[in-house]
C-alpha cells in the first residue's frame, strides 16, 4: 500500500513539474526599448541614457483601425489647457474613456497644442482623434500610454515633438500621409514595439539633427516589428527602396523587422545618416558602393554582431563613433580616398586591425592612423 501511494506522488510531482514547465515556456517577452531604468539609448550628442524596457504585450494579430466617425467627442471639462495668444494649450486629461475625441475648439479657441506631457502615462486611452484645429504635438505629449493603439493626426498638424510617443508599446499605425507634419523630433515612436505600418507625408523634406525641421535621429528605433513605411509620391527628398529609407541619396533608416544580415546599400548611395543602422544585432556584414563619401555619427553603433566591412573606394569621411562597439570587427581597410577619420569612429572595436594604405594598424594605434588619414 505504501509503495502504491509513494508511486502516485511521483507522478503527480513529474505532472507538476511539466505543467509548470510549459507555463514559463509561454511567458512574455518584454523587448522594447523606452526611457527609464532597465536599458540603454543613445541621445542627440551620442552619449548612452538609461532606458526602460517597459511592458509591451507583443501583439501580434490582426489590427482593425477605429472609424473616427463612430467615435463622440469627449467632454471640454476632460481637458485640462491654458489659452495664450489665442491659442489652447492641453497639459491634462483627467478623464477615464478608452477613445477619446479632443473637440474642435477648447475655450473657444479653435488654435489647439498638445502641450508636453499631456497624456503621459496614461494607462486607459487606447485611441485619440486629434481634430483639424490641432498643429502641434509637443515633447512627451503621449510618452509610455502603454494601451495606446492608434491615433487620427489631422491635415492641419505641422510638428510631432521629441519623445512624443516613447514607449507607447501597443501602439499600431502611424499614419501621418495627409499630414502636413514638416518636423519629427528624436525618439518620436522610438519604443513603439508592436508599430506595424508607418506613413510619412509630403511635407517631410529633410533629416535634421536637432529638431529644427525634417526627420530627426533614432526617430523608430526599437520599433522591432516595422514591417511597412511609405512615403507620399509627391514627397521630393523621402523614397523607400528595399525596406531602406532614403533621403536623396543618403541612406536613413532600415525598417525594423528587416532580418537581413548582409547589409548592401545600393549604387549612387552618398551618404549614411547618423545613428541609420545603429543598433542593430543581426547584421554581420556592410558592403557599400563606391559612391559613398560620408559615415555619419554613430552610424553602426553597437551593431554587436557585425563582422566585416566594405567601406568602398571612395569614401572620404567617417564621423565619431561610426563603429563604435562593433567590437566583431576584425579586419578593416581604409581606403586611400579617405581624408578624415575621427579618434573614436571605431571606439571599442579592440580585436580590429586597420589597413590604410598598405600599412596595419592595431586598436591601440588608432592615433597614428588618424594622423596619417588627416595627413593625406
Amino acid at each position: 500500500m505504501m509503495k502504491r501511494i509513494m508511486r502516485w506522488f511521483i507522478l503527480l510531482c513529474a505532472a507538476m513539474c511539466v505543467l509548470s514547465l510549459a507555463a514559463c515556456g509561454n511567458g512574455e517577452i518584454n523587448t522594447a526599448a523606452g526611457k527609464s531604468d532597465s536599458a540603454n539609448k543613445t541621445d542627440v550628442s551620442g552619449k548612452e541614457e538609461v532606458l526602460d524596457k517597459g511592458e509591451t504585450s507583443g501583439k501580434t494579430e490582426q489590427y482593425t483601425p477605429v472609424n473616427p466617425a463612430a467615435i463622440i467627442a469627449s467632454e471640454e471639462g476632460d481637458f485640462v489647457y491654458e489659452l495664450n495668444d489665442g491659442i489652447a494649450t492641453v497639459t491634462g486629461y483627467t478623464g477615464t474613456a478608452e477613445q477619446v475625441r479632443i473637440p474642435d475648439s477648447l475655450g473657444g479657441s479653435e488654435s489647439i497644442v498638445i502641450g508636453a506631457g499631456a497624456f503621459e502615462e496614461n494607462e486607459t486611452t487606447t485611441y485619440v482623434y486629434l481634430p483639424q484645429t490641432v498643429q502641434e504635438i509637443e515633447l512627451d505629449a503621449f510618452h509610455q500610454c502603454k494601451n495606446l493603439e492608434e491615433v487620427s493626426f489631422p491635415s492641419s498638424l505641422t510638428v510631432i515633438g521629441q519623445e512624443a510617443f516613447l514607449n507607447c508599446h501597443n501602439l499600431r499605425i502611424v499614419d501621418l500621409a495627409d499630414t502636413s507634419v514638416e518636423r519629427i523630433g528624436n525618439h518620436a515612436f522610438a519604443g513603439c514595439d508592436s508599430l506595424v505600418s508607418v506613413a510619412l507625408p509630403a511635407t517631410l523634406v529633410e533629416c535634421e539633427d536637432y529638431n529644427d525641421r525634417g526627420l530627426g535621429i533614432c526617430v523608430f528605433e526599437g520599433c522591432s516589428k516595422l514591417a511597412t513605411m511609405t512615403v507620399a509620391p509627391e514627397n521630393p527628398i523621402l523614397k523607400m527602396s528595399d525596406n531602406i529609407l532614403y533621403m536623396g541619396t543618403t541612406a536613413v533608416y532600415l525598417l525594423g523587422s528587416d532580418a537581413r544580415t548582409e547589409l548592401i546599400l545600393q549604387n549612387g548611395t552618398t551618404g549614411v545618416f547618423k545613428f541609420a543602422f545603429s543598433y542593430n544585432d543581426r547584421i554581420t556584414s556592410v558592403a557599400l558602393p563606391d559612391s559613398i563619401t560620408d559615415i555619419g555619427r554613430s552610424a553602426f553603433m553597437h551593431c554587436t554582431s557585425l563582422e566585416q566591412i566594405d567601406l568602398g573606394e571612395g569614401l572620404q569621411r567617417i564621423d565619431t563613433d561610426a563603429f563604435y562597439g562593433c567590437a566583431g570587427l576584425r579586419e578593416v581597410s581604409i581606403p586611400a580616398s579617405c581624408i578624415q577619420i575621427e579618434d573614436k569612429s571605431f571606439y571599442e572595436t579592440k580585436n580590429a586591425i586597420f589597413t590604410y594604405k598598405g600599412q596595419e594598424y592595431r586598436y591601440e594605434q588608432m592615433a597614428e592612423l588618424t594622423a596619417a588619414i588627416s595627413a593625406n
